[in-house]
């Protein structure tokens, strides 16, 4: 077998040095191989229950023990203040699914309320309808940001009211990787409502505060390390901009700061035919829409812009054309001039914060919808269980709405707008 990876490996490694597939599709292959080569190396330990593969342990209890066992109280109040978060992003992200799927009824929007985050060889993240795709390693870690507070967190939470861990492990759906804390279900059946509440709200409530944790970093990063800075351009062939070579984002024009495209047709409205200006670029190794890498970095141009990394600075000198449809008007030979930043830190570091978050806030929402057997659905139900002996109804019911919501949320604008 481990002959057939090797030529399958090598094969795509030919692949890519002849110029048949891209560096970004030769890695992603690579990561599918890896995880078959290390499930088969795992296949005495492993158990395949329809299309997901499993390996339960009890490595890695002792641990969640100590960890409950150190500062019980303090963890204990922890938990309690989770249901209560738990239970408010559960009725927030409900009410926020029903907002968008009446804007997508009354075709007040065209977008998905809800997408699937799937890995993919991509060097940025790809944007779909109702589908984002993200460099594959970007999405590993994420998940393992997500999983792993998530199990550890329902773990810690049930064995403070003494909840037998039954195992631990990790587990792959075709080829995307999970983990999981198994606890002794009969056990927890029968535990206290109050132990129920906070084991099922444990995990999101974990996945919130991780979320938060990368948000104050981002934000305390962002503030030295990204800074808006000049416009990126395109430049139009046979033009003064063409003939210098001009690349990067202008800066400074005539010593000028520049910050807008305005401030460039301001400057070259003072201008005149054959006048020279000096123009500063800032030159770079990335440079991508902002679009693309993020929603975050879109925002702070109003949806568009451009981010560059490197800060090497480079100045032309250039003879100003007459403007071909504007007798009279000076021409730098530029278009689609749109706000820049630039980072002084790794952009792929950024990036992986950003998803961090996004995936930590996103799947702790969607885990508390009322959906049973989602934990929200579980939350869900002993919520009303304290209400009503009667709720199992209430419960399918409400089950059955928001699974409905879900599906419209992603299918809807298609429908609608079809």
């Amino acid at each position: 077998m481990f002959y057939v990876f090797a030529l399958v490996v090598a094969a795509l490694l030919g692949a890519n040095f002849l110029g048949f597939i891209s560096m970004d599709i030769l890695l992603f292959f690579l990561f599918l191989i890896s995880i078959a080569l290390f499930i088969y190396m795992k296949r005495g330990s492993v158990k395949r229950e329809g299309i997901v593969i499993i390996h339960r342990t009890r490595k890695g209890i002792g641990v969640i023990d100590g960890i409950a066992r150190k500062h019980p109280r303090f963890w204990n109040r922890l938990a309690l203040l989770g249901v209560f978060v738990a239970t408010a992003a559960m009725i927030l992200g409900s009410l926020m699914l029903m907002e968008q799927a009446f804007r997508i009824y009354t075709g007040a929007t065209k977008t998905p309320g809800v997408g699937l985050l799937l890995p993919g060889p991509a060097s940025t993240p790809v944007t779909l309808p109702g589908l984002f795709i993200i460099p594959w390693w970007i999405w590993v870690i994420g998940v393992a940001v997500v999983m792993f507070p998530h199990e550890t967190a329902h773990g810690i939470v049930c064995r403070l009211d003494k909840i037998r861990i039954k195992s631990v492990g990790w587990l792959f759906l075709l080829f995307l990787p999970g983990a999981f804390v198994e606890p002794d279900e009969k056990q927890l059946q029968r535990a206290k409502r109050s132990t129920k509440l906070k084991v099922y709200a444990a995990g999101s409530f974990a996945n919130f505060v991780v979320g938060f944790i990368i948000l104050v970093l981002l934000s305390a990063w962002l503030s030295f390390a990204f800074t808006q800075n000049g416009v990126a351009f395109f430049v139009l062939n046979n033009t003064p901009a063409y003939n210098a070579n001009m690349s990067g984002n202008i800066v400074e024009i005539d010593g000028k700061k520049i910050v807008t495209h305005e401030d460039i047709a301001g400057l070259l409205g003072e201008k005149k035919p054959g006048d020279v200006i000096s123009v500063k670029t800032l030159s770079n190794k990335d440079f991508a829409p902002a679009a693309k890498l993020s929603p975050s970095l879109s925002s702070v141009f109003g949806g568009g812009g451009f981010v560059v990394q490197g800060d090497k600075e480079k100045i032309y000198t250039i003879t100003l054309a007459e403007h071909p449809q504007q007798e009279g008007k000076a021409m730098l030979g530029i278009a689609n001039p749109v706000p820049a930043g630039s980072f002084t830190g790794p952009l792929w570091l950024y990036l992986i914060l950003f998803w961090a978050f996004l995936f930590s806030v996103a799947i702790g929402i969607v885990n508390l919808l009322p959906i049973k057997p989602l934990d929200g659905g579980l939350l869900f139900e002993e919520l009303t269980g304290a209400l009503t002996k009667n709720n199992a109804f209430i419960v399918k019911l409400v089950t059955m709405f928001m699974v409905f919501l879900l599906i419209f949320n992603f299918i809807g604008p298609a429908i609608v707008g079809g």
